[in-house]
């Protein structure tokens, strides 16, 4: 429920993305800083600027915005932004973004790397667009990192994210947030300290809002900070097929990994601390060696219908392992003695009659699913 619907009553992934839009068409509508510039190689241009035109651009100063602002405003499709290192920096008290882009129309083709943003409400803004890569960005107290809307092939990799504003105001704070994505691949980020000491702060590393085909991998989410990964679908009936794998996720205090309606596969994923290391609802899907540790309540916790879990390690967790279903259905899984609770197997048995287990097995936990006349004897 508190992933769900958080009782924070502030901005929202939505109002960030409304936000951006409407200061992108005031400043357009405006016309200051366009640069329009047409011709082959690399065209320098100076912040706050305005892109109309496809081409090669490179950033050539650092900025500090004086009021609401916008870094660099991209209003063209093919277009390769190079920060050259520089850094926007936003205003405390006003609306300020460091690189975006929004038109309901659409954009295709557009990289942004190697440019910096602090203190703004977002680092990179985009919504509409196909075939966006941003890579190697930075991006310091900011209150929403990367932010992609409606965005079909996108591509986040190699950007760091790291601290959180300096308010004592009441905040959501995402280091990479995507909606209604489709075909998005996040890997190799870094994003650290993102939860504020305030008592009513809400921070995620990566959250998804209905969005599919998902691919994360070796990202790096350092805490502290209330939850690590997010996926979550406006409906359950509509699974979304996710390969989440590599990660590493240190010193969260609600959730390490939360997966809604996913179909796809989990592995190799390190969870430490938090309430709950690893939430997962997911059908047919494979659970596969991970290492869940110092969960207050659960470490792995399951709910759906033909999971594979092998070689999984849950250790120091309230609960290490726990399975929910409604039905039948929601036990039959394939899970062999490969997964380690407390360095001891987890033995699990469907559809077998007449088994004796004993200190010889040395389980961690016995699971038993159509099973008759078992003998479990002198185990703790």
């Amino acid at each position: 429920d508190e992933l769900n619907y958080p009782d924070i009553p502030i901005r929202t992934p939505e109002s960030v993305l409304e936000s951006f839009a409407r200061l992108q068409q005031q400043i357009s509508a405006d016309g200051l800083d366009v640069n329009a510039v047409i011709g082959p190689g690399w065209q320098e241009v100076s912040m706050p600027v305005v892109i109309t035109a496809p081409g090669m651009y490179r950033i050539i100063n650092d900025y500090t915005a004086e009021q609401e602002e916008i870094g660099v405003s991209i209003l063209s499709s093919d277009v390769y932004l190079d920060g050259n290192g520089h850094t926007f920096t936003g205003r405390s008290g006003h609306e300020s973004y460091g690189v975006g882009m929004s038109q309901e129309e659409g954009f295709s083709n557009i990289t942004i790397t190697n440019f910096s943003t602090q203190e703004c409400t977002g680092g990179v803004v985009c919504e509409y667009g196909t075939d966006i890569l941003i890579s190697d960005t930075h991006h310091a107290k900011v209150t929403y990192g990367i932010t992609g809307g409606s965005i079909h092939n996108l591509v986040i990799s190699n950007n760091t994210i790291t601290d959180h504003p300096t308010t004592d105001e009441q905040s959501i704070i995402t280091g990479i947030t995507v909606m209604g994505g489709t075909g998005v691949r996040i890997e190799d980020n870094r994003i650290a300290n993102l939860h504020p000491d305030t008592e009513w702060s809400e921070s995620t590393g990566i959250t998804l809002f209905s969005s599919d085909d998902l691919h994360l991998h070796r990202n790096v989410i350092t805490g502290p900070i209330m939850t690590g990964i997010s996926s979550t679908v406006e409906s359950m009936d509509e699974p979304v097929s996710c390969h989440i794998s590599d990660n590493r996720i240190f010193d969260v205090r609600l959730v390490g990994m939360y997966v809604d309606a996913g179909v796809g596969e989990v592995r190799n994923n390190s969870v430490m601390n938090g309430t709950i290391g690893v939430f997962l609802t997911m059908d047919e899907s494979a659970v596969l060696n991970n290492t869940v540790r110092g969960a207050s309540q659960r470490g792995l916790s399951l709910q759906g219908t033909n999971l594979t879990l092998s070689g999984n390690i849950l250790s120091e967790n309230a609960c290490n392992l726990y399975i929910e279903g409604v039905d039948e259905e929601g036990f039959l899984h394939q899970i062999d003695r490969t997964n380690l609770l407390d360095e001891r197997p987890l033995i699990y048995l469907r559809e077998q009659n007449n088994v004796t287990i004993g200190p010889a097995q040395n389980p961690g936990m016995v699971l038993a699913v159509r099973c008759q006349n078992l003998t479990i004897h002198d185990v703790t």
